[in-house]
């Protein structure tokens, strides 16, 4: 479910295949995964001939919601004060792009990423960066940082004497 302020549908100038369906003032989506994503716009760019199938179908139809196959997604870009919550997991920055195809998603400018531990397995940390490329066929994580905004990672350990009290 995406929630905005307002919506608008145009055809993609560069590439008359696609659409670009955008989204601005506050907009909210929670994902089938429960993944909460906040921004002030947000930009998908999916297959032309997908999106003029569904929306047939949901005319018809007018009970179900709008769901597109993956495949149908060519690029998500998020920006303004974005907020990701998923799990225990929080990512915020200035933008985000994820691009499908490539399977690769960017988060760019005042780089905040989050993980709370819930399980022994997992070590708390806190990282700031300017700039960090999530991989998600591989879930390798870059962060790239600048003379001002260099990465910064803090992992919250216990000490020993913590764990034996």
């Amino acid at each position: 479910e995406i929630t905005s302020g307002r919506a608008f549908t145009t055809p993609l100038k560069s590439d008359p295949n696609f659409y670009l369906v955008k989204y601005e003032q506050n907009v909210v989506a929670t994902l089938a995964d429960k993944t909460r994503i906040a921004a002030q716009a947000l930009e998908v760019v999916v297959a032309r001939k997908s999106l003029k199938e569904k929306t047939a179908a949901t005319e018809n139809e007018k009970k179900e919601p709008t769901k597109l196959a993956a495949s149908a997604v060519k690029s998500i870009v998020l920006s303004g004060d974005v907020k990701i919550q998923r799990l225990n997991h929080s990512v915020k920055a200035d933008k985000a792009e994820l691009l499908v195809d490539k399977k690769q998603c960017t988060v760019m400018g005042n780089v905040h990423i989050a993980q709370k531990s819930t399980s022994p397995k997992e070590v708390p940390v806190v990282i700031n960066s300017d700039k960090a490329v999530l991989d998600l066929t591989n879930e390798k994580l870059l962060l790239v940082g600048t003379e001002e905004h260099p990465v910064s990672t803090i992992f919250e350990l216990e000490s020993d004497d913590r764990q034996s009290a």
